[in-house]
């Protein structure tokens, strides 16, 4: 079936018969080159007046705030509504226009009492819609517009004018005598507060307000965009949007960059709808993926001095060595969340520690360090000088607890020492990759599973601490009641 004419979308008449009998009838216009804002839109609105009389059309121009539009996409709410309306002739002379906030009328501006020849227009044109079953039985319909000095009444006369062929100072519309208006569908309307005729809004949907940028949607992406269930992944697009495409202030991104970077998002939810709208974003946006920790100069340690304090050991010296697992999200395998925003992200990855505790005939000794990359790394620049940081007091979720003797102790201490500070990877050398190696060279056996992030995959806390948390040894003490690791002795240098 045809849907269009011209420039009306003929896909969404809406009917509204109001508490007074009165007809409106509702028609979208496409491609206006009248509007303001990409969210804008008008309406052709057709008031049916009395005893056949004709119609009184006119084009009421909706112009939504920007804030409350991000919102409102999918549910363009008149008892709501913030923005102007302003209502034209069909030669786009502007009658009068409203202010509204949430839904009331703040201010109003009546342009009606305007000074019009005395001459008549008169359009006459054929609108066709085709049945869409081969009949060739479309319904045609002749429609008149006649735009004269008169028409509708003044500015304060009643609406929809009860004699409409009488001139009267100025004009709230264009009288079209006898016309007759497809049918379409026909749906319940909201009456604007203090409006006239009952005014019926068809909005468009929101991947035609993207299009509008200059987005260009798949029929897919299309469904993906209009689906409510995506309402709020979208109205972020839109805030976006708006803030980018439309802002007096130079942002980090132009119009056109913004609008390909969500394309490029949308097109990938839709390839692959296991992903989530904050995981998509960041496969198309690594550099915003950034992992950053904080510590002061202080907290960093020199290994071997930390180590040093051991020195007193003996063959009757007794040893813990404490595996602790600080997860991105407790008791899951979740690889990193976001405790941020999407447009200001707080990336966690969690963190894997150890400590060790020597006994030497109550001279207890602890030592509590972690290792980090020396600066923030994200999927694009992944790889840093690592540095080791005391962790005492850091918190954790799950621990692995495992007893040693000297000779085990030492193994430790040697392999701690081997290593020294190597490069920091966040693929292939992490926290959790030099925490296992140290543990396990203790023969603490522990699983290494490795998990997948934005841009790379490799061992983390979320998967570790989830091995931990099976672990059935009974040389192994599991806690998974979580805490603060206890502090540490400090240099000795």
């Amino acid at each position: 079936m045809t849907t269009t004419y011209g420039d009306l979308d003929l896909s969404d008449i809406l009917q509204f018969v109001n508490i007074d009998g009165k007809e409106t009838y509702s028609f979208r216009i496409l491609n206006s080159s009248n509007t303001q804002s990409q969210i804008d839109f008008e309406n052709l609105h057709l008031i049916k007046l009395p005893e056949d009389n004709g119609y009184l059309a006119y084009i009421i121009q909706w112009q939504p705030n920007p804030d409350w539009y991000v919102t409102n996409s999918y549910m363009f709410n008149l008892e709501n509504f913030t923005g102007n309306m302003l209502r034209y002739d069909l030669d786009y002379n502007l009658l009068d226009s409203k202010e509204f906030e949430s839904g009331i009328v703040i201010n109003t501006q009546d342009d009606s009492n305007r000074d019009m020849d005395d001459g008549c227009d008169i359009l006459q044109y054929e609108v066709c819609v085709s049945s869409g079953d081969c009949t060739c039985n479309d319904e045609c319909y002749n429609v008149i517009e006649i735009s004269c000095t008169g028409g509708g009444g003044g500015g304060d006369g009643e609406f929809p004018d009860p004699n409409p062929n009488e001139n009267e100072e100025g004009s709230t519309g264009t009288h079209i005598p006898g016309g007759s208006t497809p049918g379409g569908s026909t749906g319940s309307g909201t009456f604007v507060p203090g409006g006239n005729g009952g005014v019926v809004v068809v909005p468009p949907n929101p991947s035609e307000v993207l299009t509008f940028y200059g987005m260009t949607l798949t029929f897919q992406e299309t469904k993906w965009v209009n689906n409510e269930d995506n309402s709020d992944d979208v109205d972020e697009i839109m805030d976006f949007l708006l803030e980018h495409c439309q802002s007096v202030v130079v942002t980090d991104y132009t119009c056109e960059e913004a609008v390909t970077l969500w394309g490029n998002v949308i097109s990938l939810l839709v390839q692959d709808d296991a992903l989530s709208f904050e995981e998509a974003y960041f496969e198309i946006n690594p550099n915003e993926w950034l992992i950053e920790y904080e510590f002061n100069s202080g907290e960093i340690i020199n290994i071997t001095e930390y180590m040093n304090c051991f020195s007193g050991a003996s063959t009757s010296s007794s040893f813990d060595l404490t595996i602790y697992v600080d997860q991105p999200m407790p008791n899951s395998d979740d690889t990193w969340v976001n405790d941020g925003t999407i447009f200001n992200p707080d990336i966690n990855v969690g963190h894997t520690f150890i400590s060790i505790r020597m006994n030497d005939m109550g001279n207890i000794v602890n030592q509590t360090f972690g290792f980090y990359p020396s600066d923030s790394v994200s999927p694009t620049s992944p790889e840093i000088n690592g540095v080791w940081v005391d962790d005492g007091g850091h918190g954790y979720d799950v621990s692995a607890t495992m007893i040693l003797n000297y000779s085990e102790f030492n193994t430790l201490k040697n392999q701690i020492l081997s290593l020294g500070t190597p490069t920091y990877n966040l693929n292939t050398f992490n926290c959790t990759d030099a925490a296992l190696q140290i543990c396990n060279s203790s023969n603490m056996n522990l699983n290494d599973t490795a998990g997948s992030w934005i841009g790379g995959g490799g061992s983390n806390p979320g998967n570790l601490g989830q091995d931990i948390r099976t672990i059935d040894s009974s040389s192994i003490t599991v806690n998974t009641n979580g805490g603060n690791a206890n502090s540490s002795e400090g240099a000795c240098p």
